[in-house]
């Protein structure tokens, strides 16, 4: 899924599966004052464990300064990639 969404988000800059010593952003896009880390999240984040282990390293991101979108999705399809594709456009217009 990640893939096919990097291939549609070709023409805005980011980068992709990007290490924050703790933990891996799908995406990263620097935006102005704040980037935008996406965590595109398969089931095996819907595990209690996981789950917890994802809410306080992106609760630790954003007390950093960074911006965080959080998307999941249970199986792919091309409708859900496009649903996908259209909430990490419609992100960095939202304050």
């Amino acid at each position: 899924m990640e893939q096919e969404l990097a291939i549609k988000l070709s023409q805005i800059v980011f980068q992709i599966q990007v290490e924050i010593s703790f933990a891996i952003a799908d995406f990263c896009f620097a935006l102005d004052p704040r980037p935008l880390l996406v965590f595109v999240d398969r089931p095996v984040h819907l595990a209690r464990a996981q789950m917890i282990r994802d809410k306080e390293t992106r609760s630790y991101l954003r007390k950093k300064g960074c911006k965080t979108l959080e998307l999941a999705y249970d199986h792919y399809s091309d409708k859900k990639r496009d649903k996908l594709y259209q909430e990490i456009q419609e992100t960095p217009r939202r304050k």
